[in-house]
Protein backbone atom coordinates (compact mmCIF):
# COMPACT_ATOMS: atom_id res chain seq x y z
CA UNK A 1 0.00 0.00 0.00
CA UNK A 2 1.03 3.09 -0.80
CA UNK A 3 1.17 6.43 1.42
CA UNK A 4 -1.51 7.96 -0.36
CA UNK A 5 -3.73 5.13 -0.32
CA UNK A 6 -2.46 4.76 3.10
CA UNK A 7 -3.50 8.41 4.18
CA UNK A 8 -7.41 7.76 3.22
CA UNK A 9 -7.71 4.49 4.30
CA UNK A 10 -10.32 3.14 7.02
CA UNK A 11 -7.40 1.55 9.32
CA UNK A 12 -5.66 5.73 8.96
CA UNK A 13 -9.21 7.52 9.31
CA UNK A 14 -9.53 5.45 12.30
CA UNK A 15 -5.61 5.98 13.83
CA UNK A 16 -6.61 9.83 12.90
CA UNK A 17 -9.62 9.57 15.46
CA UNK A 18 -7.96 7.33 18.15
CA UNK A 19 -5.37 10.25 18.49
CA UNK A 20 -7.61 12.78 17.94
CA UNK A 21 -9.65 11.90 20.94
CA UNK A 22 -6.70 10.96 23.36
CA UNK A 23 -4.35 13.61 22.80
CA UNK A 24 -4.64 17.25 23.82
CA UNK A 25 -5.61 19.37 21.02
CA UNK A 26 -1.85 21.06 22.06
CA UNK A 27 -0.10 17.82 21.70
CA UNK A 28 -2.36 16.75 18.64
CA UNK A 29 -1.48 20.52 17.12
CA UNK A 30 2.54 19.73 17.81
CA UNK A 31 2.21 15.94 16.37
CA UNK A 32 0.57 17.37 13.31
CA UNK A 33 3.48 20.48 12.57
CA UNK A 34 6.35 17.53 13.18
CA UNK A 35 4.56 15.34 10.45
CA UNK A 36 3.77 18.29 8.30
CA UNK A 37 7.39 19.29 8.48
CA UNK A 38 8.76 15.56 7.54
CA UNK A 39 5.97 15.10 4.96
CA UNK A 40 7.15 18.75 3.19
CA UNK A 41 10.54 17.70 3.13
CA UNK A 42 9.53 14.52 0.49
CA UNK A 43 9.90 17.42 -2.69
CA UNK A 44 9.59 14.04 -4.69
CA UNK A 45 5.95 13.05 -3.24
CA UNK A 46 3.04 14.14 -5.57
CA UNK A 47 1.23 15.45 -3.04
CA UNK A 48 4.08 17.56 -2.29
CA UNK A 49 4.72 18.61 -5.56
CA UNK A 50 0.88 18.71 -6.55
CA UNK A 51 0.52 21.55 -3.82
CA UNK A 52 3.95 23.44 -5.03
CA UNK A 53 1.91 23.32 -8.33
CA UNK A 54 -1.25 24.39 -7.31
CA UNK A 55 0.02 27.02 -4.87
CA UNK A 56 2.71 28.54 -7.46
CA UNK A 57 -0.39 28.98 -10.27
CA UNK A 58 -2.63 31.29 -7.56
CA UNK A 59 -0.15 33.31 -6.49
CA UNK A 60 0.55 34.28 -10.03
CA UNK A 61 3.96 32.08 -10.94
CA UNK A 62 6.07 34.75 -8.91
CA UNK A 63 6.84 32.79 -6.02
CA UNK A 64 10.91 31.85 -5.13
CA UNK A 65 11.33 28.17 -4.29
CA UNK A 66 12.26 29.28 -1.13
CA UNK A 67 8.61 31.03 -0.45
CA UNK A 68 6.87 28.17 -2.79
CA UNK A 69 8.12 25.49 0.24
CA UNK A 70 7.19 27.47 2.89
CA UNK A 71 3.58 27.95 1.97
CA UNK A 72 3.31 24.72 1.29
CA UNK A 73 4.64 23.51 4.79
CA UNK A 74 1.56 25.52 6.05
CA UNK A 75 -1.03 23.64 3.73
CA UNK A 76 0.34 20.78 5.15
CA UNK A 77 0.22 21.87 8.57
CA UNK A 78 -3.18 23.59 8.18
CA UNK A 79 -4.23 20.08 7.33
CA UNK A 80 -3.05 18.47 10.17
CA UNK A 81 -4.98 20.98 12.51
CA UNK A 82 -7.72 20.33 10.48
CA UNK A 83 -8.04 16.34 10.75
CA UNK A 84 -7.64 16.77 14.43
CA UNK A 85 -9.98 18.91 15.45
CA UNK A 86 -12.24 16.75 13.09
CA UNK A 87 -11.53 13.72 14.46
CA UNK A 88 -11.52 14.95 17.90
CA UNK A 89 -14.68 16.20 18.23
CA UNK A 90 -16.63 14.03 15.11
CA UNK A 91 -18.54 11.80 18.29
CA UNK A 92 -19.04 14.88 19.85
CA UNK A 93 -21.58 16.86 18.26
CA UNK A 94 -21.63 19.56 21.12
CA UNK A 95 -17.97 19.94 20.88
CA UNK A 96 -17.99 19.83 17.38
CA UNK A 97 -20.77 22.57 17.17
CA UNK A 98 -18.33 24.74 19.56
CA UNK A 99 -15.53 25.08 17.07
CA UNK A 100 -17.62 26.64 14.06
CA UNK A 101 -19.07 30.23 14.53
CA UNK A 102 -23.08 30.59 14.17
CA UNK A 103 -23.44 33.52 12.44
CA UNK A 104 -27.02 35.56 10.91
CA UNK A 105 -25.55 34.34 7.55
CA UNK A 106 -25.24 30.33 8.91
CA UNK A 107 -28.79 30.96 10.42
CA UNK A 108 -30.23 31.67 7.08
CA UNK A 109 -28.77 29.40 5.12
CA UNK A 110 -29.94 26.24 7.71
CA UNK A 111 -33.37 28.59 7.71
CA UNK A 112 -34.00 28.31 3.54
CA UNK A 113 -33.13 24.48 3.98
CA UNK A 114 -35.72 23.65 6.47
CA UNK A 115 -38.12 26.00 4.40
CA UNK A 116 -37.45 24.32 1.16
CA UNK A 117 -39.05 27.40 -1.34
CA UNK A 118 -35.96 27.49 -3.42
CA UNK A 119 -33.88 25.04 -4.99
CA UNK A 120 -30.16 25.82 -4.09
CA UNK A 121 -26.81 24.53 -4.82
CA UNK A 122 -24.36 25.19 -2.06
CA UNK A 123 -21.13 25.04 -3.15
CA UNK A 124 -17.67 24.56 -1.63
CA UNK A 125 -14.07 25.22 -2.39
CA UNK A 126 -11.61 22.41 -0.20
CA UNK A 127 -10.46 25.78 2.46
CA UNK A 128 -9.57 24.88 5.56
CA UNK A 129 -11.84 22.25 7.78
CA UNK A 130 -14.97 22.64 5.42
CA UNK A 131 -16.10 18.97 6.50
CA UNK A 132 -16.60 19.87 10.48
CA UNK A 133 -18.27 22.80 9.41
CA UNK A 134 -20.49 21.35 7.20
CA UNK A 135 -21.03 18.77 9.93
CA UNK A 136 -21.93 21.45 12.35
CA UNK A 137 -24.47 22.95 9.74
CA UNK A 138 -26.43 19.45 9.68
CA UNK A 139 -26.53 19.64 13.71
CA UNK A 140 -27.89 23.33 13.71
CA UNK A 141 -30.43 21.73 11.01
CA UNK A 142 -29.00 21.47 8.24
CA UNK A 143 -31.28 19.94 5.57
CA UNK A 144 -29.39 18.76 2.63
CA UNK A 145 -27.97 16.03 0.16
CA UNK A 146 -24.35 15.95 -0.21
CA UNK A 147 -22.84 15.18 -3.58
CA UNK A 148 -19.06 13.66 -2.73
CA UNK A 149 -16.73 11.27 -5.17
CA UNK A 150 -18.04 8.67 -6.93
CA UNK A 151 -15.00 6.32 -6.39
CA UNK A 152 -14.56 6.55 -2.41
CA UNK A 153 -11.46 4.83 -1.21
CA UNK A 154 -12.14 2.66 2.52
CA UNK A 155 -11.87 5.39 4.78
CA UNK A 156 -13.56 8.04 2.86
CA UNK A 157 -16.65 5.32 3.08
CA UNK A 158 -16.27 5.33 6.99
CA UNK A 159 -16.29 9.20 6.84
CA UNK A 160 -19.43 9.33 5.10
CA UNK A 161 -20.95 6.78 7.24
CA UNK A 162 -19.66 9.06 10.20
CA UNK A 163 -20.93 12.04 8.47
CA UNK A 164 -24.39 10.75 8.02
CA UNK A 165 -25.10 10.56 11.54
CA UNK A 166 -24.96 14.42 11.31
CA UNK A 167 -28.03 14.03 9.11
CA UNK A 168 -26.71 14.69 6.15
CA UNK A 169 -27.49 12.20 3.05
CA UNK A 170 -24.07 11.33 1.35
CA UNK A 171 -24.60 10.11 -2.18
CA UNK A 172 -21.48 9.56 -4.07
CA UNK A 173 -21.91 11.41 -7.86
CA UNK A 174 -23.61 8.69 -10.52
CA UNK A 175 -26.95 8.39 -12.09
CA UNK A 176 -29.14 7.79 -9.81
CA UNK A 177 -28.10 10.42 -6.75
CA UNK A 178 -28.22 13.00 -9.59
CA UNK A 179 -32.13 12.09 -10.17
CA UNK A 180 -32.37 12.74 -6.35
CA UNK A 181 -30.35 15.93 -6.57
CA UNK A 182 -32.61 17.12 -9.38
CA UNK A 183 -35.94 16.27 -7.82
CA UNK A 184 -34.54 17.99 -4.32
CA UNK A 185 -34.11 21.09 -5.97
CA UNK A 186 -37.04 21.16 -8.15
CA UNK A 187 -38.56 20.45 -4.73
CA UNK A 188 -37.02 23.74 -3.07
CA UNK A 189 -34.75 21.66 -1.48
CA UNK A 190 -30.50 21.87 -0.89
CA UNK A 191 -27.69 20.07 -2.63
CA UNK A 192 -24.14 20.39 -1.59
CA UNK A 193 -21.31 19.68 -3.93
CA UNK A 194 -17.42 20.67 -3.93
CA UNK A 195 -16.50 22.82 -7.55
CA UNK A 196 -12.43 22.67 -7.08
CA UNK A 197 -11.43 19.22 -7.31
CA UNK A 198 -10.09 17.96 -10.54
CA UNK A 199 -12.62 15.45 -12.27
CA UNK A 200 -11.32 12.30 -13.44
CA UNK A 201 -10.88 12.42 -16.98
CA UNK A 202 -10.81 16.33 -18.89
CA UNK A 203 -13.73 18.19 -19.18
CA UNK A 204 -14.75 19.29 -22.65
CA UNK A 205 -15.17 23.09 -21.07
CA UNK A 206 -12.06 24.94 -20.95
CA UNK A 207 -12.80 27.30 -17.62
CA UNK A 208 -10.11 30.05 -16.46
CA UNK A 209 -9.29 29.68 -12.93
CA UNK A 210 -6.58 32.19 -11.29
CA UNK A 211 -5.99 33.49 -15.05
CA UNK A 212 -4.86 30.13 -16.16
CA UNK A 213 -7.14 27.71 -18.64
CA UNK A 214 -8.01 24.15 -17.48
CA UNK A 215 -10.37 21.43 -18.24
CA UNK A 216 -9.94 19.42 -15.22
CA UNK A 217 -12.74 21.11 -13.48
CA UNK A 218 -16.07 19.98 -12.50
CA UNK A 219 -19.39 21.79 -14.43
CA UNK A 220 -22.22 19.81 -13.18
CA UNK A 221 -23.47 22.14 -10.51
CA UNK A 222 -24.01 24.56 -13.26
CA UNK A 223 -25.62 22.06 -15.11
CA UNK A 224 -28.10 21.19 -12.24
CA UNK A 225 -29.08 24.37 -11.60
CA UNK A 226 -30.06 25.13 -15.12
CA UNK A 227 -32.21 22.12 -15.13
CA UNK A 228 -34.04 22.83 -11.91
CA UNK A 229 -34.14 26.99 -11.77
CA UNK A 230 -31.82 26.10 -8.41
CA UNK A 231 -30.01 29.44 -7.18
CA UNK A 232 -25.91 29.22 -6.48
CA UNK A 233 -23.88 29.79 -2.93
CA UNK A 234 -20.56 29.76 -2.30
CA UNK A 235 -19.90 28.48 1.12
CA UNK A 236 -15.86 28.77 2.06
CA UNK A 237 -14.97 28.03 5.49
CA UNK A 238 -11.74 29.42 7.08
CA UNK A 239 -9.47 29.07 10.40
CA UNK A 240 -9.81 32.55 12.60
CA UNK A 241 -6.77 33.37 14.36
CA UNK A 242 -8.72 32.03 17.83
CA UNK A 243 -8.70 28.94 15.96
CA UNK A 244 -12.69 28.69 15.65
CA UNK A 245 -13.84 28.24 12.13
CA UNK A 246 -16.54 30.47 10.67
CA UNK A 247 -18.09 29.63 7.02
CA UNK A 248 -18.69 32.86 4.65
CA UNK A 249 -21.39 32.51 2.46
CA UNK A 250 -22.18 34.59 -1.35
CA UNK A 251 -25.11 36.14 -2.39
CA UNK A 252 -27.25 33.60 -4.25
CA UNK A 253 -26.09 33.84 -7.93
CA UNK A 254 -28.68 32.71 -10.44
CA UNK A 255 -27.58 30.54 -14.15
CA UNK A 256 -27.45 33.54 -16.65
CA UNK A 257 -28.46 32.92 -20.18
CA UNK A 258 -26.55 32.59 -23.44
CA UNK A 259 -27.53 31.64 -27.19
CA UNK A 260 -24.78 29.15 -26.85
CA UNK A 261 -25.14 26.42 -24.53
CA UNK A 262 -21.41 25.90 -24.11
CA UNK A 263 -21.05 29.27 -23.45
CA UNK A 264 -23.59 29.65 -21.25
CA UNK A 265 -21.97 26.86 -19.02
CA UNK A 266 -18.43 28.13 -19.94
CA UNK A 267 -19.58 31.64 -18.35
CA UNK A 268 -21.68 30.90 -15.47
CA UNK A 269 -18.74 28.20 -14.14
CA UNK A 270 -16.31 30.67 -14.17
CA UNK A 271 -18.75 33.32 -12.78
CA UNK A 272 -18.44 31.07 -9.70
CA UNK A 273 -14.71 30.63 -10.05
CA UNK A 274 -13.76 34.16 -9.60
CA UNK A 275 -16.16 34.16 -6.14
CA UNK A 276 -14.18 30.82 -5.36
CA UNK A 277 -10.96 32.67 -6.06
CA UNK A 278 -11.33 35.73 -3.47
CA UNK A 279 -12.23 33.12 -1.09
CA UNK A 280 -9.13 30.84 -1.46
CA UNK A 281 -7.03 34.42 -2.24
CA UNK A 282 -8.00 35.21 1.30
CA UNK A 283 -6.11 32.39 2.82
CA UNK A 284 -4.13 30.44 0.42
CA UNK A 285 -2.27 28.66 3.07
CA UNK A 286 -5.69 26.98 4.24
CA UNK A 287 -7.05 25.46 0.41
CA UNK A 288 -6.10 21.59 0.65
CA UNK A 289 -5.92 20.38 -2.90
CA UNK A 290 -3.96 17.89 -2.79
CA UNK A 291 -4.99 16.96 -6.77
CA UNK A 292 -3.45 18.83 -9.70
CA UNK A 293 -5.77 21.56 -11.39
CA UNK A 294 -2.83 22.67 -13.85
CA UNK A 295 -0.83 18.85 -14.44
CA UNK A 296 1.22 21.16 -16.87
CA UNK A 297 2.56 23.17 -13.92
CA UNK A 298 3.69 20.51 -12.16
CA UNK A 299 7.43 19.91 -14.42
CA UNK A 300 7.68 23.76 -14.36
CA UNK A 301 7.74 23.55 -10.24
CA UNK A 302 9.81 20.49 -10.68
CA UNK A 303 12.34 22.56 -12.44
CA UNK A 304 12.33 25.39 -9.97
CA UNK A 305 13.61 22.98 -7.50
CA UNK A 306 16.84 22.16 -9.10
Amino acid sequence: MNRQNFSTSSFAVRLSMLIGTMLPKKTGYALADLAAKLIARRKEMALVQTVMANQWVIHGGKLSMEELERITLKVIQHAGYCNIDLYKYIRAPEKLKAQVLDTPETRKIIRQSQEARKGCILVTPHVSNFDLALMALAYRGLKAQVLTYNHPTSGYELHNKIREKSGLAITPINQTSLRKAIKLLKNGGTVITGVDRPTEIPEKCELTFFNRPTNWLPTGHIRLAKATGAVIVVGATQMNPDGKYQTLFSDPLSVQPYSDPEEEIQRNCETILRVIEEAISQRPDQWLMYYPIWPETIPVVRSLQR
